[in-house]
Formats: C-alpha cells, sequence, structure tokens
C-alpha cells in the first residue's frame, strides 16, 4: 500500500471524505486489497461522497481472514452529508 495521507484519529462527529476510485485504486494491492481486506463492489457507492464518523471501530469479524482483527483507523459512519 502506498499512501501519502498520515493516519489521524478519527472520533464522533467528525466529518469524513472518501477516496475517488483513483486515490483507493492506488492503495490496492493485485489481490484489490489492503492489509489482506479485500475492496468490494458494494464500497463503490461510498466513493467520493462524505460522512460523519458515529464511533471508532476497536475491533472486527473478517469473514475474508477468518479471524478477529484489531482495527487502527476504522470508524462507522452515521449519516451522509451533502
Amino acid at each position: 500500500m502506498s499512501s501519502s495521507r498520515k493516519p489521524v484519529r478519527l472520533i464522533h462527529g467528525d466529518l469524513v471524505d472518501v477516496c475517488s476510485a483513483e486515490e483507493i485504486a492506488a492503495t490496492l494491492d493485485e489481490n484489490g486489497s489492503v492489509a489482506g481486506l479485500p475492496f468490494m463492489p458494494e464500497m463503490l457507492d461510498s466513493l467520493g461522497k462524505r460522512y460523519r464518523v458515529h464511533r471508532r471501530v476497536e475491533h472486527f469479524r473478517s469473514t475474508v481472514m477468518s479471524c478477529v482483527a484489531k482495527s487502527r483507523r476504522c470508524v462507522r459512519s452515521q449519516t451522509m452529508t451533502s
């Protein structure tokens, strides 16, 4: 993964802009994944949009990796803003 963006600790209420398709594609490996987690077609609708952070995600279950993983930069969005 190559990214010039610094990790940010997002908190409830922060606004986040989801990267464009080109920006996301630049971070994916040859399998279309980042750190073993795939970019999935249902994520396409979120590209280029703005969301408000609802809460931080500390752990998540990955059916792809068959494990429970600790999250460093994952949040759950609450609402989309225009």
